[in-house]
């Protein structure tokens, strides 16, 4: 399926996790914004991970407002690290 400029409909897991830091930073192009919150809007395993995304940014950001401001060392570190983190999803076994 593509939308009206011929850009294709997404609903690839992997694909929404790849971008899932930008888009929740409001770094996406608007196209694929809106792919990706169609695909939110029909997938629950990505809106999970999405919410642990988000979690995990909350964390950050209090850790971080305990002091004045974080050292830019520290940003930039944290920022390349942020850039690196991976999901994995495991599934166990139903008993």
């Amino acid at each position: 399926m593509s939308d009206p400029v011929g850009h294709e409909a997404h609903d690839d897991c992997s694909w929404v996790l790849e971008r899932l830091y930008q888009f929740l930073d409001g770094e996406c192009p608007e196209v694929e914004a809106d792919d990706i919150r169609h695909h939110l809007d029909a997938c629950d395993r990505c809106v999970e991970d999405a919410d642990a995304v988000l979690a995990l940014k909350a964390l950050v950001q209090r850790c971080c407002r305990q002091s004045a401001t974080a050292p830019p060392e520290l940003r930039l570190r944290l920022t390349t690290q942020y850039s690196r983190v991976s999901i994995t999803r495991i599934e166990f076994p139903h008993a």
